[in-house]
């Protein structure tokens, strides 16, 4: 590691080692295994893994550190300066289309909650539900459970009983067991759905967009809103097409981030 200087600081250096060091393994380490793992002492790692604690990154249980959902604002950072709904909103128009009652969104996760980053409004519609910057339930929302899906088991479980489950419809699931069964059958599937949930009359199907190491940065949706399709229906008619145009998207953001990487 450079030394102190002017242009760089130790402190938060060795501070992003002890974070980097999670990646990869169990979902929580012993101090002694994160010392090894970022190759600092133990005394160090110890100040450094009690500062991360009191900030809220990091939990113990007094033998163990795991990390936290609040490091997810720190991607969600870093998703906002990678314009990814200037990469993603040509697909997402085209998904649309001239179809009327259909909309498109993605969202990235941010704890318990999804965040809005781009959409597309369904034609017919006085007005677009889902805004950009707009807050849901993670729990709830077909792009949530499909972003809880990509995480470790271990972490959606974690936000799932964080979460704050109560109805939003009369649809809404609120039965903990059913919850993690549903993002369990999500993360084998690989795409998530829900019906009538966030709202009455919006059928929402999702999939996953990834990065170049295959990593879960954000979902998008189709969403029909109205009551004559059945969600069996939209996933018959949708499904592929959302897929096919998750694929392209994720190549795009791949391609984006190699040649930034080659900078």
């Amino acid at each position: 590691m450079p030394k102190e200087s002017d242009q760089f600081l130790r402190a938060l250096a060795r501070g992003l080692s002890v974070i980097e060091s999670f990646e990869g393994g169990a979902p929580a380490y012993r101090l002694s295994e994160i010392a090894a793992r970022s190759n600092m002492s133990r005394a160090t790692t110890s100040r450094i893994l009690n500062t991360l604690r009191r900030l809220g990154y990091v939990a113990t249980d007094g033998q163990r550190f795991s990390l936290k959902p609040k490091l997810l604002s720190l991607g969600h950072a870093y998703l906002s300066s990678f314009a990814l709904p200037d990469v993603m909103l040509p697909y997402m128009k085209r998904l649309v289309g001239d179809e009327p009652h259909i909309s498109s969104s993605s969202a990235v996760l941010d704890g318990t909650e999804i965040v809005f980053v781009a959409g597309v409004p369904a034609k017919g519609l006085l007005r677009v539900f889902m805004s950009v910057g707009m807050r849901v339930p993670a729990f709830a929302s077909a792009m949530g459970r499909m972003l809880l899906a990509s995480l470790p088991p271990e972490r959606a479980a974690e936000l799932l009983k964080m979460s704050k489950i109560q109805p939003l419809t009369k649809h809404t699931v609120v039965d903990p067991r059913k919850l993690a069964e549903i993002v369990a059958v999500a993360r084998k599937r690989g795409f998530a759905v829900a019906d009538q949930e966030l709202g009455l009359g919006m059928r929402s199907l999702a999939v996953p967009i990834l990065d170049r190491h295959g990593e879960a940065i954000a979902a998008i949706s189709a969403t029909h809103h109205g009551m004559d399709m059945s969600i069996r229906t939209f996933i018959k008619r949708y499904l592929s097409r959302m897929q096919q145009t998750a694929a392209e998207i994720s190549q795009s953001v791949s391609n984006l981030q190699l040649i930034r990487d080659q900078v």
